[in-house]
C-alpha cells in the first residue's frame, strides 16, 4: 500500500519513524532532566510526551546516513557532522523565531555560539551510531510484523494528537512573550516614575505595579505556561528577572549607568566587527577590510567550498567524489570570490535586522551564481552545474532553494564567520603573512591559468583539434580526459 519514496522508506515507514523517535527522545530528555536536576520534569517542547526534533533528526540521518552505515567509524563521524548541523540550525533558527534561546551551552567548553557543543555531540554521535546499528534494524522488525492497519490507527492518531499540541503550545508561547514584553514596559515606566533614591512611589506608579503583579501571577496561571516555564530554564530566568522587588533594588543603578553601559555594548558590538587600534599602536596584519585580508577571505572560502562540496557530493551521493574548481589544490574559486563579494557588499551590514541580511545575501548568492555560470560557459564553453530541472530555476544557472541556501549562508557569515576568522587572520605575524600572500598570490594566478587552459585544451580535443605547441603537449600529457573526469566530474561541455 506505502511504497518508498526517500532512501528505501515509505511514507508510513516515515510516520512510524518520526513517532517512536519522538517518543524516545522525550524519554531520553526527561530521563536526564531527572538525574541532573533530580526532579521529574516535562522537556518537551509540546505538551505530550513527544520530542518532535528528534523525531525529525533521526529521519534526516535514516535518510542521509543508513544506506552507508555498513561501516561504524563512516556511521559515526556521519552522525558527528549531521546530528550537529541539526542542533545548530534547530536552536538557530528556533531563537530567530520566538527571540529566546530554548537550550544554552554557553558555559560548557568547546561550544559554539551554545547552540551545540562538543560535549553532546560526541553523546548524539554515539547515540545516533548505536540506533542505526541496533535499533533500526529492530523498527523494521516491527514494521514487517505489525499488521498495518492497526500501525495506521496508532501511528496516525499520534500525529493528529501531535499536531494539536503543537497548536495549543504555540498558542501558549505567544501568550507567554505577549505577557513578557507586557512585564517589561511596566518595568521601564516603574523605572520611569521612582527617583533616583527609589523613595518616593506616585499613585500611578502604584497602579502600575498592581498591573505587574496581576501580569507575573497570570503567566503561572494555566498549566501549558507553567509547563514551558519548567521546562525551559531560559524563559523561567528571563521571567524572574522582571521581579518586581528586583526592579526596586536596581532602579538607581539602572539610571545612573544606562548611558554608560549603552556605550559600553555600543563599543563591544563595534569591536566584534571593527578592530580597535588605539593611537600609536602598529597595525596588525591585514588590518581592516584591506586587499590583503580579502585575498585570505578568498583562499579560506576556497577551501571552505571544497570542504562543503565534498561532504554534499558524500551525503547525497553516497560515495567520495572529487569536488575542485582548479588543477592544483583543494580550491573552489566561486567559493572564494563569493565570500569576497558577501563581505563587500555586507560587511556594515551586521547592525541590520536578519531578515534583511537574509534577503540581501539570497539575491546576491543567487546572482553571484548566475554570473559565474554565464561566465565559464562564454569564457570555456562548459558549465559545472545545470539546473533546469529543478523548481523555480533561472536559466538553469540558479535557483529558488540555492538562494535560500546563499541566504543562510549569507546570514551566518555576517554575523558569526567574518568577525571571527577577520580576527584570526589578524594575528597572523606580518613578515610571514606577506611572504605567504606574495606565494599564494602567484600560485593562484598561474594555477588559474593552468586550469582555464586545461579546461579549453580538452575542448579542442574534443573536435579532433592537434596540439600545436610544446605548452598543449603538456596539457594533452598531464592532464588528458581521464584526469580532466576526475578532477571535474561535473563539467559539462556546451554544443
Amino acid at each position: 500500500m506505502f511504497t518508498p519514496i526517500i532512501s528505501g522508506l515509505s511514507f508510513y515507514d516515515i510516520v512510524v519513524y518520526f513517532v517512536l523517535f519522538s517518543v524516545i527522545g522525550y524519554i531520553l530528555e526527561v530521563i536526564y532532566a531527572a538525574v541532573v536536576l533530580g526532579k521529574f520534569v516535562n522537556r518537551g517542547f509540546l505538551g505530550g510526551p513527544w520530542c518532535p526534533i528528534y523525531g525529525f533528526g533521526i529521519l534526516i540521518i535514516a535518510i542521509i546516513l543508513k544506506p552507508i552505515s555498513g561501516s561504524i567509524l563512516v556511521t559515526f563521524i556521519g552522525s558527528l557532522i549531521v546530528t550537529t548541523l541539526i542542533e545548530y540550525f534547530s536552536g538557530f533558527i528556533l531563537e530567530k523565531i520566538f527571540n529566546q534561546k530554548w537550550w544554552d551551552y554557553s558555559d560548557i567548553p568547546f561550544n559554539l555560539n551554545g547552540y551545540v557543543c562538543l560535549k553532546f555531540s560526541l553523546i548524539w554521535a554515539v547515540g545516533c551510531t548505536f540506533v542505526i546499528k541496533l535499533v533500526f534494524p529492530a523498527i523494521d522488525l516491527l514494521i514487517r510484523v505489525m499488521p498495518h492497519l492497526i500501525g495506521e490507527i496508532i501511528f496516525f492518531s499520534v500525529i493528529a494528537l501531535m499536531l494539536a499540541d503543537f497548536a495549543a503550545t504555540i498558542f501558549a508561547i505567544i501568550g507567554i512573550r505577549k505577557k513578557l514584553r507586557l512585564l517589561q514596559n511596566i518595568a521601564d515606566r516603574l523605572r520611569e516614575n521612582t527617583d533616583d533614591m527609589g523613595s518616593f512611589i506616585s499613585k500611578e506608579t502604584l497602579a502600575v505595579k498592581d498591573r505587574y503583579d496581576e501580569l507575573s501571577r497570570s503567566l503561572v496561571d494555566k498549566w501549558q505556561q507553567r509547563r514551558i516555564l519548567a521546562a525551559f530554564p531560559n524563559l523561567e530566568k528571563k521571567r524572574a528577572e522582571l521581579n518586581f522587588d528586583h526592579l526596586r533594588e536596581q532602579i538607581k543603578e539602572i539610571l545612573d549607568n544606562s548611558e554608560k553601559k549603552a556605550a559600553e555594548r555600543q563599543q563591544k558590538t563595534i569591536a566584534k566587527y571593527e578592530t580597535v587600534i588605539p593611537e600609536g599602536e602598529e597595525k596588525p596584519f591585514a588590518y581592516s577590510l584591506c586587499f590583503t585580508k580579502l585575498f585570505w577571505l578568498f583562499m579560506i572560502g576556497n577551501v571552505v567550498g571544497t570542504i562543503l562540496e565534498t561532504l554534499w557530493a558524500l551525503l547525497t551521493l553516497h560515495k567520495f567524489e572529487m569536488r575542485v574548481g582548479l588543477v592544483w589544490g583543494p580550491f573552489i574559486p566561486v567559493y572564494g570570490f563569493g565570500a569576497v563579494v558577501m563581505t563587500l557588499l555586507l560587511y556594515k551590514s551586521y547592525k541590520r535586522r536578519d531578515l534583511y541580511i537574509f534577503t540581501a545575501a539570497a539575491l546576491i548568492g543567487a546572482g553571484f551564481e548566475y554570473l559565474c555560470s554565464l561566465f565559464q560557459e562564454l569564457a570555456f564553453g562548459t558549465v559545472s552545474w545545470e539546473y533546469s530541472d529543478t523548481t523555480a530555476n533561472l536559466g538553469g544557472r540558479t535557483n529558488l532553494m540555492y538562494a535560500l541556501i546563499w541566504g543562510i549562508l549569507g546570514l551566518l557569515w555576517v554575523k558569526e564567520f567574518f568577525p571571527f576568522i577577520s580576527r584570526q587572520i589578524e594575528k597572523i605575524p606580518k613578515r610571514i603573512g606577506s611572504i605567504l600572500t606574495i606565494i599564494l598570490c602567484v600560485f593562484m594566478v598561474v594555477d588559474m591559468a593552468v586550469s582555464g587552459a586545461a579546461v579549453v585544451r580538452r575542448g579542442e580535443r574534443r573536435e579532433g583539434i592537434p596540439a600545436d605547441s610544446a605548452f598543449e603537449l603538456w596539457l594533452d600529457k598531464n592532464f588528458d580526459d581521464e584526469k580532466m573526469d576526475f578532477l571535474f566530474p561535473n563539467m559539462i561541455y556546451v554544443e
